[in-house]
């Protein structure tokens, strides 16, 4: 981590405890990493993460510029989250951790007088929100298909075959 790096994780922080987080007595263990290394270790496709006490930043973010800098801020609200894995809670919780997410680094970038608003893509309304229903409405299609197949092997299962030949 440069000089760089931990004046923004210092400044960040600083700024989130304004907000009212609270954070680990631990500091966070920021590194730049490939868009293949997050998803392999996240198990998700996107600019950062939070996997335990580290901070997964892809080596495409500009850190240097505000929006870059806002992706550090959407990931040390995770930490301070402390960054549950996708597996271990609710859908209902993982919108709510992102929406905080997004809002405090809606706020960073609009302290700052940036004219950029980051969406948050698991809204409705949003494409993966999108995607997500479609799936959804396909699984259950696929369940009741699934249904049906079973009933009719039931019931050629249950049908008596006479014995013809013995």
């Amino acid at each position: 981590m440069n000089t760089v790096s931990a004046f923004l994780i210092t400044f960040a922080i600083h700024f989130l405890q304004g907000q009212g987080l609270t954070f680990p007595d631990y500091p966070p263990v920021v590194t730049i990493e490939t868009a293949e290394f997050i998803e392999k270790e996240a198990g998700i496709k996107a600019y950062g993460a939070c996997v335990g006490k580290y901070i997964y930043i892809r080596k495409d973010v500009d850190l240097y510029s505000l929006e870059g800098s806002s992706t550090l801020i959407h990931e040390l609200v995770h930490f301070s989250q402390g960054c549950p894995l996708l597996k271990d809670i609710t859908h209902e919780k993982f919108l709510a951790l992102e929406a905080q997410a997004y809002e405090l680094q809606n706020r960073f970038l609009m302290l700052f007088g940036s004219p950029v608003v980051i969406k948050n893509p698991h809204t409705e309304g949003g494409d993966l929100q999108k995607e997500i229903k479609e799936l959804l409405r396909e699984l259950e299609m696929l369940a009741k298909e699934i249904a049906m197949l079973k009933q009719r092997a039931y019931e050629l299962n249950d049908q008596r075959i006479p014995d013809i030949v013995k």
